[in-house]
């Protein structure tokens, strides 16, 4: 093989030996205030992907990694600000 995939193959080895994720990583800081905020909020951790809370007899399912929340069936995206703009939407809902 060429350069190329000399370089991509030792990157890729690089990557997994430092642990790294393609995924985006959080610092520390924000996840203990997210946690903070969101168990006040009636949230509990599943994992440390997945949130679940029980709003209006229904279950309402978030995942900080990728902004995404699932109730009654339907999947939404969204930042943080659009899903306490959902919770507060649904609260005055029987």
């Amino acid at each position: 093989m060429g350069d190329v995939g000399d370089y991509w193959r030792e990157h890729r080895e690089y990557q997994r030996s430092n642990g790294i994720s393609r995924s985006r990583a959080r610092p520390r800081a924000v996840y203990v205030a997210f946690k903070k905020k969101h168990e006040k909020m009636g949230f509990r951790q599943c994992s440390d992907w997945h949130w679940q809370a029980k709003i209006n007899g229904e279950i309402l399912d978030f995942w900080p990694s990728k902004s995404k929340w699932r109730y009654q069936g339907t999947t939404t995206e969204g930042d943080m600000k659009a899903l306490e703009k959902f919770i507060s939407g649904l609260a005055g809902k029987p």
